[in-house]
């Protein structure tokens, strides 16, 4: 077949399939550390996470984020399909991630309102495209990571986060890391990519694209190839 489409079937969940280790795409942080105020203070930090996807392959590559439907995004901090798992450096065992709840603070009527006329704006943008069954795509296309890659390809991209309170401006999070000071902390970062929804999810453009270009789509985890240290304030 000319559509280089791999579905590559799971027995359990998606997060039960093993982390793709293979180097044919391979992922790293660019940041020296991150930082954090011990969780308890309810302080903010914002770190801006700074990261690479290289193409080792002959192959290009689709990247189509799976979010917030498999487990690895219940046991992080994670946002826009980007995953970080933070581990304690003197035993190696992994944090725990607490629920917070979210606060719209004095301005909950004007955020509403905004809320409101996006999701308008976009539903009307659907139905002028004949593509109202493709709004996860669309509404989320500037914030989640998908991308097209090719061979040698290597591509950059940052996002900003906190890692233990929430900001009003991310009422749409509510995992977070605890950490506490004078403890010495690690992270790693996770990407994941599902090929088996792309004909429900993506719009026809997008398909087209890959189709005509023999692009695979990516399935799997990436795992970054580093780890950094997370600093405690």
């Amino acid at each position: 077949m000319k559509n280089r489409l791999y579905i590559i079937p799971c027995l359990f969940a998606f997060f039960s399939c093993k982390k793709n280790t293979t180097d044919k795409l391979e992922l790293k942080i660019l940041n020296d550390t991150l930082i954090a105020y011990d969780f308890d203070l309810k302080k903010d930090t914002i770190n801006l996470l700074q990261f690479e996807v290289q193409n080792n392959s002959d192959v290009i590559y689709y990247f189509n984020p799976l979010i917030n439907t498999n487990s690895l995004f219940n046991q992080s901090v994670s946002k826009n399909d980007v995953s970080l798992r933070i581990h304690s450096k003197k035993d190696n065992r992994e944090v725990n991630y607490k629920e917070l709840p979210f606060s719209f603070g004095s301005n909950k009527s004007l955020r509403d309102s905004a809320v409101r006329y996006n999701f308008e704006h976009i539903t009307l943008d659907l139905e002028r495209l004949k593509a109202s069954d493709k709004f996860r795509y669309y509404a989320n296309k500037e914030q989640n990571n998908h991308f097209f890659i090719h061979p040698k390809e290597k591509l950059f991209f940052e996002i900003y986060i906190n890692l233990t309170d929430t900001l009003n401006s991310e009422y749409g999070r509510s995992r977070f890391a605890y950490l506490k000071r004078g403890n010495d902390y690690f992270a790693k970062m996770y990407l994941t990519s599902d090929s088996t929804t792309i004909k429900s999810e993506l719009p026809r453009n997008i398909l087209k694209t890959i189709k005509e270009n023999n692009v695979t789509v990516y399935h799997g985890i990436l795992e970054s190839k580093n780890s950094i240290p997370v600093k405690v304030f």
